[in-house]
């Protein structure tokens, strides 16, 4: 595995998005149909939806430039259950919040069983989709929002100006040689606050029949002690990038 690596957020991020999408080998297409059909009769509901990969990739300290193209879902899940690195491997890109309360507690989730990692502890945030897309540019902050919606409940709309986000890191590296955008989001709202909101949230999802994205919610206390004993005891298995960016924050403390 390449080793994650969390650098500076350049100033300078153009990431668009090419009008055709992926061409896979013959061998390749019919290799993620017969994937893909097993997981549908061991009872998986994923939704063969449109995801963007990597295509070329220029960085320098303070500029990136990113081109994607649109592939499928199928291909995604083939590239990670098969531990894909050759150049047809999907490689996404994406931004996730490092959500902060006012009262300096961490929010981190714990993906539900239905979802395509069960039981991983990630931050909130999720692949581009095409409402992100603008003529043929990512807007990473609109998807970062829209996740924070889909996941926590939060309309980051309605609070305005109350809102702080900060860019923090470009990670690069790690389990799938993803890359992502992680930002620092500051909510106006207490632990408790976002308690009894998050529960709210729920019971609407519940009454939609609708599933939500995290299992459960750990409130972490942006302290020394917790963090490093978080990171020594909690066992559950974590996204790629939460361990490294958990550590930098508390040395940077």
């Amino acid at each position: 595995m390449i080793p994650v690596c969390l650098q500076s957020m350049p100033n300078q991020i153009r990431v668009r998005v090419l009008p055709d999408p992926v061409e896979l080998p013959a061998t390749l297409r019919r290799d993620i149909s017969v994937h893909w059909e097993r997981l549908k009769r061991e009872g998986k509901t994923f939704k063969n939806g449109t995801i963007f990969t990597i295509r070329d990739w220029h960085h320098e300290p303070d500029r990136l430039d990113v081109t994607l193209m649109r592939t499928r879902y199928d291909h995604y899940l083939y590239t990670v259950h098969h531990q894909m690195t050759n150049p047809w491997a999907c490689r996404v890109m994406y931004a996730c919040a490092l959500t902060e309360t006012s009262d300096g507690y961490w929010v981190i989730g714990e993906m539900a069983d239905h979802t395509s990692f069960p039981r991983r502890l990630q931050l909130a945030g999720g692949g581009i989709d095409e409402s992100d897309v603008k003529e043929d540019q990512v807007d990473f902050l609109h998807s970062m929002f829209r996740e924070v919606e889909e996941e926590l409940g939060i309309d980051l709309s309605q609070m305005a100006d109350d809102v702080q986000v900060q860019p923090l890191y470009l990670k690069t590296g790690g389990e799938r040689h993803s890359a992502t955008l992680i930002y620092r989001l500051g909510l106006p709202m207490t632990v408790e606050d976002m308690r009894h909101h998050y529960a709210a949230f729920l019971h609407r999802l519940q009454k939609k029949g609708i599933k939500p994205e995290f299992a459960s919610l750990i409130w972490l206390k942006k302290e020394k002690s917790e963090i490093t004993r978080f990171l020594h005891h909690d066992r559950r298995l974590r996204v790629d990038y939460l361990a490294p960016l958990l550590t930098k924050l508390v040395e940077s403390e």
